[in-house]
């Protein structure tokens, strides 16, 4: 199971997701994660309607003391971890999950885009 965690900014496109995810070089994804209160955000829903899959959503409080690989002191402050994306990436493929690509920031700096994994084949949690 191959997991994106996705944070942005207001002004994010799709343009911006796709450029973070052509940085990571990932051509297959099962699963999309973003925090709930920007779940509705158009250009994450045509996003994710391009890629045929539902973002899976978690609130702020569910993603507090995930341990991450990068630390962006804003982030921490805001977020109480150091990267969303990861921390989101890493919450929707526990147990057992595994960091397969840390925090890629799109060209415009609107998306940010991590990438978890973990041997489990199924739901996210």
């Amino acid at each position: 199971m191959i997991v994106l965690g996705l944070g942005f900014r207001e002004k994010v496109t799709v343009a911006s997701f796709e450029n973070a995810l052509a940085k990571a070089g990932v051509a297959h994804f099962d699963h999309i994660t973003v925090l709930a209160r920007k779940a509705k955000h158009p250009a994450l829903q045509e996003f994710a309607k391009k890629h045929r899959i539902v973002p899976h959503k978690y609130d702020q409080c569910e993603l507090e003391g995930i341990q991450t690989q990068t630390m962006s002191s804003e982030i921490h402050g805001r977020f109480k971890v150091g990267s969303l994306s990861e921390a989101l990436a890493l919450k929707a493929s526990n147990p057992n999950a595994t960091l397969i690509h840390n925090r890629i920031i799109s060209d415009d700096g609107f998306a940010t885009l991590a990438i978890a994994t973990n041997s489990y084949e199924g739901k996210i949690r």
